[in-house]
């Protein structure tokens, strides 16, 4: 599902996705508020904030990568996903963060909680996505893409070797 769902104003519906990760970013004021709901294509959003990005760089004149670069900033949802379960052959996980917003009418930057939600599989798997979800925090997202990068997966060819050979060591020792 490929919408946006601001506040007060009309669903706006664009393209369905094609792209194997979607997306939800749920948004709010941290102090409380009404939720913004942005779902789409994780990858076809990115290269459109890049593309957008170096309009303005390059022509001063397109702003409207601003509208995606908390998205822009955040892992990647192949990133998020990895080495989770799949439920009904969807895998899905909830990302929290929070992160300051300029007003124009103010002196002081607001304070937002965000809520970055992806999945793969399922169609229109990220459709349903809501605050009540289960999601991890950016410390415990480091720490599992450290596990992944050392390669301490259950999955990982490096301990599915290391598990072969303690079984075979095992096997051949008692025997």
């Amino acid at each position: 599902m490929n919408t946006l769902e601001e506040p007060g104003e009309e669903l706006k519906t664009f393209r369905p996705c094609d792209d194997p990760y979607c997306y939800a970013i749920l948004s709010a004021e941290a102090e409380g508020g009404l939720t913004t709901v942005s779902r789409g294509c994780h990858s076809r959003k990115l290269v459109m904030h890049h593309m957008f990005f170096a309009e303005d760089q390059k022509f001063h004149n397109n702003s409207r990568w601003k509208e995606t670069e908390v998205l822009a900033k955040q892992p990647t949802c192949a990133d998020l996903l990895w080495d989770e379960p799949a439920d009904n052959s969807t895998t899905s996980m909830c990302l929290d963060y929070s992160y300051t917003q300029d007003a124009e009418d103010e002196d002081e930057p607001t304070m937002f909680k965000g809520r970055l939600c992806c999945c793969k599989g399922g169609h229109r798997c990220n459709e349903e996505f809501m605050w009540s979800d289960p999601a991890i925090t950016m410390d415990e997202l480091t720490k599992k893409l450290t596990r992944r990068d050392s390669g301490v997966s259950s999955e990982s060819p490096r301990f599915t070797k290391i598990t072969v050979a303690i079984i075979f060591f095992i096997v051949h020792y008692f025997n």
